[in-house]
């Protein structure tokens, strides 16, 4: 991957993508074509054939490539490449690294800093990106592209505050360089003014396998304004993003993760100084994640919406829990739908949703005052590995036809409940 993120890049060393063949028919890609195996498999640098690729370019979510070698029975033809969003990275977190060496997947940010001083919490932070005005690459240019923001406290605690598709206080943050008008002092003209709430950012995580992840925040994204689910009690139109000029994204970029490689639920300077643990696209983890909303179930990438109040089923591949960000005040009141809003049983959904609660219920059983047509509540946790299973049967809980282990509900607690219909 980094082979062809550097050429379309436009990179000097990078003009072109070589597909190789080693001894054990080992299949890799290299800017060089001289450069052979480096698998570590006792090869060395041994290649058998190479196939200089063809590489097409419609925009950057549809690049093609084909091409043929020595002979006939060594071609190519129509191979495709899924891309996804990361941060700007070298192996050492440098702009002259990446000129010279390219995009490394496990390197490092490269970062804008700054600090803030004093006790109003005033701070300038001066983003450079490159711009396409001072390259041959199109792809190499960061105007309108996201700005990942990252604070981190004196503790050494960090919040991420913006994403892909939104920040803390709602739309996502885009760079707009300003280097030709900029004032004579140095600011930028049209600076943008972000003032954060710390509370308004919330964390969780997903261990290794599947997990059920809440959302319980008044915040969310859909794709377009048809999109938008069912709102939960307390969800306004006006606190869901619609819509994206960012390709290649889906309702979960909204978030932003890291590898919470020591499993505390908290990423901090001690985790990784240089920052190598973010992830800002699901694209970048190793996982399945669906989601079941008033529009019933969605997978993967057909996932358009999801907003505060659902929730999703994610299933974490990595080696590693996965911390997960995200943006909004918190939610409250007892009820997840306001009343004459019921959650429809209807064919799409059968009455069922992945939802989560906006407030601590115990006995659970309380749950029905704010929630009338409520009637099952079925709940697992995965505890680092350790997967217990609780449910309630809401019309009866005392009856025997279902065990009826689940006593409480705390807040934040994502489960799938079913609704009759009224």
């Amino acid at each position: 991957m980094e082979a062809f993120t550097d050429f379309l890049f436009g990179l000097s060393f990078a003009q072109h993508v070589y597909l190789g063949r080693d001894v054990d028919n080992y299949q890799f890609y290299r800017n060089d074509k001289d450069l052979g195996d480096t698998s570590g498999d006792g090869d060395g640098n041994t290649t058998r054939d190479v196939i200089d690729l063809d590489i097409q370019s419609r925009g950057i979510g549809n690049v093609t490539f084909r091409g043929t070698g020595e002979g006939r029975e060594n071609r190519v033809d129509r191979g495709t490449i899924e891309m996804s969003w990361d941060v700007w990275r070298s192996s050492n977190g440098t702009v002259d690294r990446f000129w010279s060496s390219g995009f490394d997947f496990f390197g490092d940010p490269i970062l804008s800093r700054t600090v803030i001083t004093g006790q109003n919490g005033r701070f300038e932070l001066f983003v450079s990106a490159p711009l396409a005005a001072f390259g041959k690459s199109s792809f190499l240019d960061a105007t309108g592209r996201p700005i990942i923001l990252i604070c981190e406290l004196p503790n050494g605690k960090r919040f991420a505050l913006s994403s892909l598709l939104s920040s803390v206080n709602g739309p996502p943050i885009l760079f707009n360089a300003v280097n030709q008008d900029q004032k004579g002092d140095g600011t930028a003209p049209s600076a943008t003014t972000f003032n954060f709430n710390l509370d308004n950012v919330g964390t969780t995580w997903a261990f290794e396998g599947w997990d059920g992840i809440p959302f319980n925040r008044n915040s969310g994204f859909a794709e377009s304004s048809g999109n938008r689910p069912l709102r939960p009690a307390g969800l306004n139109d006006s606190d869901i993003q619609v819509g994206t000029q960012l390709p290649m994204t889906h309702a979960l970029d909204q978030f932003v993760f890291w590898e919470d490689f020591n499993g505390d639920g908290m990423w901090t300077a001690s985790d990784d100084s240089d920052f190598s643990d973010i992830r800002i696209s699901a694209a970048c983890i190793d996982h399945m994640a669906f989601t079941m909303t008033s529009f019933g179930v969605q997978f993967g990438e057909g996932i358009n919406n999801l907003v505060g109040g659902y929730g999703f089923l994610f299933f974490n591949n990595e080696s590693s829990p996965i911390g997960i960000f995200q943006f909004g005040p918190p939610r409250s009141g007892n009820a997840f739908f306001a009343a004459g809003n019921d959650f429809p049983n209807s064919s799409s959904t059968q009455g069922w949703g992945f939802l989560t609660s906006p407030a601590t219920f115990d006995p659970i059983t309380g749950i029905t005052a704010s929630n009338p047509l409520m009637d099952f509540c079925l709940r697992f946790d995965n505890n680092n590995g350790t997967f217990t299973v609780e449910s309630i049967d809401l019309a009866n809980p005392t009856g025997t036809n279902n065990i009826n282990n689940a006593s409480s509900i705390n807040a934040g607690d994502a489960a799938f409940y079913h609704f009759r219909r009224n």
